[in-house]
């Protein structure tokens, strides 16, 4: 049983975050983030920078110390800075978490 649950993790990864439900701005689009951005709707900028910010903190409950010295050095500027960077590169369905998940996993 280990093994088929292993082999069907490895062909269907996605399968892994079914479980998963984000709430608020982590379910957003990039079109949605980058548009917020570009008109200034503050009210949404901050509840999206919100988001993000809280994401990455509860992510350095789970990685090592390299991982969480490069967030804390980074700060959150430049977190919010480059995800509008990536969200600017992505398909414009894209949502914030897919982006957020990308960029923590090639973090490091």
């Amino acid at each position: 049983m280990k093994h088929l649950l292993l082999s069907a993790a490895i062909l269907f990864p996605n399968l892994a975050a079914a479980d998963s439900y984000f709430l608020g701005a982590g379910r957003w689009t990039c079109e949605d983030l980058l548009i917020a951005n570009q008109t200034q709707d503050m009210a949404k900028v901050f509840q999206a920078v919100g988001w993000l910010l809280g994401y990455w903190s509860a992510e350095t409950n789970y990685r090592d110390t390299s991982f969480v010295d490069i967030v804390e050095q980074a700060g959150g500027r430049a977190i919010f800075d480059q995800t509008l960077v990536e969200c600017g590169k992505a398909p414009k369905d894209t949502l914030i978490y897919e982006i957020a998940n990308s960029m923590i996993e090639n973090t490091g």
